[in-house]
């Protein structure tokens, strides 16, 4: 995606993002159907592509009239943490609406060993996830001995799932209750299929 198509992109991702997180009479599944949303964003400004289009921004390489909240300098940091707050609250209130457990599986782990050979420093146990393992997710925890960079990859989904969320992008799984979502490992990648369970978190 060229930088002014993707700047008006996730500009539109931020300007849906902000019109929930920011509306004091926003329901919880408007929070929680948006969270697809905040990954997109999440994921943006985490690798390196909000640095660069805000380096261009700063450097005066964007045109002028281009709408571009999204890369103020505080912008999409504050909704990020405003989004983690506002799941805070939510995740207090579940007396009120009862979270479901979420099945995490492994379904496949791909390796790229060029890759590897070329950039990855040697290091021992760079992922100890099999493929068919499975685990519980008890609501929105992540499940005990689960791979740290891996939640912060499907958490938003797992996290929409457990309470009650469904049909991600109009439509993208045969399964409306459940998502395919990979881990953020440019070397060994790990496709996960999560599924919501019929059974209540404890």
């Amino acid at each position: 995606m060229e930088q002014i198509e993707r700047i008006k992109y996730m500009e539109q991702l931020f300007d849906k993002a902000c019109s929930v997180v920011y509306n004091q009479n926003t329901e919880k599944a408007y929070v929680t159907d948006i969270q697809p949303v905040i990954k997109e964003l999440s994921d943006y400004y985490s690798n390196g592509l909000w640095l660069s289009d805000y380096t261009a921004d700063e450097h005066g390489k964007l045109p002028v009239n281009l709408k571009r909240g999204v890369l103020s300098q505080d912008g999409l940091y504050n909704l990020l943490n405003d989004n983690d707050m506002l799941l805070k609250e939510i995740c207090c209130e579940t007396k009120v609406h009862k979270m479901k457990k979420v099945k995490i599986t492994a379904v496949r782990q791909a390796r790229y060993d060029d890759l590897i050979e070329k950039y990855e420093n040697p290091i021992k146990h760079a992922c100890d996830v099999t493929e068919g393992q499975v685990w519980i997710a008890n609501g929105w925890q992540k499940p005990e001995g689960f791979c740290d960079s891996a939640w912060e990859s499907i958490s938003h989904f797992v996290m929409t799932l457990a309470h009650g969320g469904e049909n991600f992008y109009d439509g993208w799984m045969k399964n409306p209750k459940s998502a395919m979502i990979s881990c953020n490992d440019g070397f060994r990648p790990v496709s996960f299929l999560i599924e919501t369970l019929n059974e209540d978190a404890d």
